[in-house]
């Protein structure tokens, strides 16, 4: 009985390797495909480039170089050049920014005294400048003469 279950773990193990190996192969054969590939792609690449570069590159001193990767890292790995301002530069955008600064402040000034300056006007009358409420206004500046005279 040991023997049996000894053989059909020994079965099983051989179809897991058999297994193994094929999907080995298989992956082989997409590694050496992907390969391929990546080496068509690059030779694509480099005489694609070799058709643009020469557009874009007029002058003798950026002639173009052939070399596939050594365009690539000219392309993705180069920086913008850095460019400094002098003091008067600066100055000049300082003294214009502060204008402007002061500009908007002395408008908002203005507009706050505008706003502050007139609280009622002939379109918005105070509820006591209306004339349905003169009535009103009458009883109640008597009502507080009363109450004046009685203290």
């Amino acid at each position: 009985m040991e023997r049996n279950i000894v053989k059909t773990m020994l079965t099983q193990i051989d179809a897991e390797v058999m297994n193994n190996i094929t999907t080995i192969n298989s992956l082989q054969a997409n590694n050496t495909l992907l390969a391929k590939a990546a080496h068509e792609l690059g030779e694509y690449l480099n005489r694609t480039s070799e058709m643009v570069v020469p557009m874009k590159h007029t002058s003798e001193e950026s002639a173009p170089r052939t070399d596939f990767e050594a365009q690539l890292a000219r392309a993705f790995h180069s920086s913008p050049k850095k460019r400094t301002l002098s003091a008067a530069g600066r100055r000049s955008i300082s003294l214009a920014q502060k204008a402007r600064w002061a500009k908007t402040r002395k408008e908002q000034k203005v507009a706050a005294k505008k706003k502050s300056t007139k609280r009622y006007s002939a379109k918005h009358p105070h509820w006591t400048q209306l004339p349905e409420n003169a009535a009103r206004v009458r009883k109640h500046l008597r009502k507080m003469r009363a109450a004046h005279l009685a203290k």
